[in-house]
């Protein structure tokens, strides 16, 4: 009786020790468990966007290095929760595409200048000279006269250019703005952006003009006012596009009268209302659809973090 009485249990203090070492364990087995399925998943949707490549070459080897005009031609249809979207164009030679599978979240893309898959989802960049690399066509002077526009090296975000803007402080509201006009669809919306680095205090806004005809302006949708700090910030504006729109501009403007310096780069139109991280011809699986640096171009882009 006596050594029954003497044999003792565990303490509340050994429970919780063990019940913590347990979360801990079942913690970490999770995380293991949801890096293991995750990496999964990605490796499933590289898989299939490299597949996507091996048909449209096949397809290119049957048809005289040509590209259709539809992935049902590839084969390609949505299923399930993996879809895809293709980007192309057939009127230069060689042709060329950008082909995006999604999975779920994940979304990555072939195109022809990419040998492997990266991350993205396709589309077209319609601003003819986003990142001024060789010169400023398609861009000009806004507002009262005296505004003055150079490419410059000494500052650029993207590449090793941009486009320098130096008002004569005789008004507010000048600026540069994109004589080479966008192509757009009716009744469809695009996101505008450019990166702007200005002079502390002073205030930028960027206009995404609604085009039809040849130059008819029917409206135009402005960003916020973004003061500058010194550094290039990202202004952005959405506009749905009306029945009768065939093109869009982008102007970007001073706020205050004051004369002063600012720097333009990596100008980009895109189909829909997310806000892309910029790319051109000169980015990673990019081409572009003529010369290089002044027309359109196609890619894949993720969403800007």
């Amino acid at each position: 009786m006596q050594e029954w009485e003497n044999r003792k249990g565990f303490t509340i203090v050994e429970l919780l020790i063990v019940v913590v070492v347990i979360a801990i364990l079942a913690a970490i087995t999770i995380v293991a468990f949801n890096g293991i399925q995750n990496r999964a998943k990605v490796a499933a949707t590289q898989s299939a966007a490299s597949q996507t490549k091996k048909k449209m070459l096949t397809y290119m080897i049957a048809n005289s290095d040509t590209i259709p005009t539809s992935l049902a031609a590839l084969g390609l249809v949505d299923s399930g929760d993996t879809t895809y979207k293709y980007v192309y164009d057939t009127t230069v030679s060689p042709n060329i595409y950008c082909i995006s599978t999604t999975v779920g979240q994940l979304s990555y893309a072939t195109s022809n200048k990419s040998t492997d898959s990266v991350a993205g989802q396709c589309i077209n960049n319609r601003i003819l000279n986003p990142s001024f690399e060789t010169n400023t066509a398609s861009w000009i002077n806004a507002g009262a006269g005296g505004t003055v526009l150079t490419r410059v090296t000494a500052e650029s975000y993207s590449g090793t250019a941009s486009l320098q803007v130096a008002t004569n402080g005789a008004a507010s509201l000048q600026g540069a703005f994109t004589t080479g006009r966008a192509s757009v669809l009716p009744n469809t919306t695009y996101t505008a952006s450019i990166w702007i680095k200005s002079e502390v205090g002073r205030g930028i806004r960027i206009e995404f003009g609604e085009i039809e005809g040849v130059s008819t302006v029917v409206g135009r949708s402005n960003s916020p006012t973004v003061t500058g700090d010194g550094t290039w910030q990202r202004h952005t504006v959405t506009r749905a596009m009306g029945a009768t729109a065939n093109a869009a501009d982008i102007v970007v403007r001073n706020i205050t009268a004051p004369a002063h310096t600012f720097y333009l780069d990596g100008a980009m139109i895109s189909e829909g209302t997310e806000q892309l991280v910029f790319g051109d011809g000169n980015s990673n699986g990019w081409s572009w659809s003529g010369a290089a640096n002044n027309t359109t171009s196609l890619g894949p882009s993720v969403i800007q973090p």
